[in-house]
């Protein structure tokens, strides 16, 4: 049997390889279905980290820590009802509107400021076409 302490660097490997699909659907998707799989992904991989520090060296038993289970199973099943109302809220969205995919409009700083100078002048320019007609 494979020793733990020769596993540990193969399973914090593919922790970290799970982590970055993770994030890395999540940043580069605009699909809503992508998004919750990419969140999938982040939870398989805490889950597995959360795992494979709960265990020990003890020949008769791979994982011996109960509270690193009872957290596993917990992460599980939040994991699962996020996975079944995401995909409800795929379907619902398809439905709807035609269309799942999502748009992030991130404002900082002075673009926030450039948005309310645009909208205060397009509010003037349609006030203006009111007065005309």
């Amino acid at each position: 049997m494979l020793e733990w302490s020769t596993a540990f660097p193969f399973i914090v490997i593919s922790v970290i390889f799970l982590f970055s699909i993770g994030i890395y659907s999540l940043i580069s998707s605009k699909k809503f279905l992508k998004m919750v799989f990419g969140i999938q992904f982040v939870l398989i991989a805490s889950n597995l980290l959360l795992l494979s520090f709960g265990s020990t060296n003890n020949e008769k038993l791979f994982l011996s820590d109960s509270l690193a289970q009872t957290f596993s199973l917990f992460i599980i099943i939040i994991g699962l009802s996020f996975g079944i109302f995401g995909v409800a809220i795929d379907k619902r969205l398809r439905t709807t509107e035609g269309s799942t995919d999502v748009e992030f409009d991130f404002m900082f700083g002075s673009d926030l400021e450039d948005s309310d100078e645009q909208t205060s002048t397009s509010n003037e320019k349609s006030k203006d076409k009111e007065n005309i007609g």
